[in-house]
């Protein structure tokens, strides 16, 4: 809970709408700070900033998509950090962590602002392990309250929280990079350790596992079409694509084929007895398809985060 604090704000009742990368208005459980949330922008005279030459944030779609929830709406046009660097977003986002004088770099942008606007929106790429402090600097200089609305991939927000839990990580394990689980080790249904292709032996209490479906080798579907979780050998809901006949079927079967799971994610094994601590998120549930719901990143998230609060009740015992 505390990693999430650090850099998000959860709004754990109601869902509120933000905007896409391309203006759309989308519901979201959760905001991390200083994101786009539309409701706080209604009534306002809006800035949004626009880093010249970078193309993967479109103010124009940004202004289009609030023009109804604003007095006024603007685009000022302005200089990255530093223009002899590459204008991809993580170049931009270094760029503004590496600042000498950040101040400064905010007030030349304060002089173009017109002097009834109140709130400025930026490109999700303020920083990446000074974001907060950035922002803050700049709500104090511009005097106007700071956003950040989504840029094309790459996702600057989602690098920034991949680094915070990576810190967290490693204050009590390692994080080991390249390597990939082969077996595990099981007694009276509990997982004791994993083992991986270097042939270590990895312990713990319980296992989250989040190595992906059919299409990442989370999942591998044999010649005769049967569907294994190669991992543990969990009971696998079997949806078969060689009976298919249609491609659209097929891969429609491929994508909900998956592992069943309880209300707590935990699976079981081919007997249907369930793993004592062994839980799985994201891809590798079966019956829904990410392709046809566009719903990828949000069940990997939301399946995350209760598998960690379930795992947390679960050693609490």
């Amino acid at each position: 809970q505390d990693l999430f604090n650090k850099l998000y704000c959860f709004r754990q009742k109601n869902n509120v709408f933000t905007i896409s990368p391309i203006g759309n208005k989308i519901p979201s459980y959760g905001l991390y700070i200083k994101q786009i949330n539309r409701e706080s922008l209604r009534n306002n005279d809006i800035s949004i900033i626009n880093f010249n030459n970078q193309k993967d944030f479109h103010s124009h779609l940004i202004a289009e998509s609030l023009n109804n929830y604003s007095n006024s709406i603007e685009i000022i046009n302005v200089e990255p950090p530093n223009t002899k660097q590459h204008l991809d977003n993580s170049s931009i986002a270094n760029s503004f962590d590496k600042l000498n004088d950040i101040d400064d770099y905010f007030y030349k942008i304060k002089e173009k602002l017109n002097n009834r606007t109140s709130v400025a929106i930026f490109p999700a790429i303020v920083g990446i392990n000074n974001y907060l402090n950035i922002i803050k600097r700049a709500e104090k200089i511009l005097n106007k309250k700071c956003f950040e609305a989504p840029t094309l991939p790459p996702s600057i927000p989602g690098i920034r929280l991949n680094k915070l839990l990576e810190k967290e990580i490693l204050k009590f394990n390692d994080i080991n990079n390249s390597a990939h689980i082969t077996n595990a080790n099981l007694e009276n249904n509990k997982c004791m350790y994993l083992t991986d292709n270097y042939g270590r032996k990895i312990y713990g209490k319980a296992f989250i596992f989040a190595n992906g479906g059919i299409l990442m080798g989370g999942l591998v579907v044999n010649s005769d079409g049967k569907i294994i979780e190669k991992i543990l050998n969990s009971k696998v809901n079997q949806i078969n694509p060689m009976t298919c006949n249609s491609n659209y079927k097929t891969l429609n079967a491929l994508q909900m084929s998956g592992v069943i799971i309880d209300e707590d994610l935990k699976a079981k094994n081919e007997n249907g007895i369930k793993f004592e601590n062994v839980y799985f998120t994201g891809r590798n549930l079966s019956d829904w398809n990410p392709s046809l719901e566009f719903s990828s990143e949000g069940v990997s998230i939301a399946s995350g985060w209760h598998s960690a609060n379930t795992v947390a009740s679960y050693l609490s015992i």
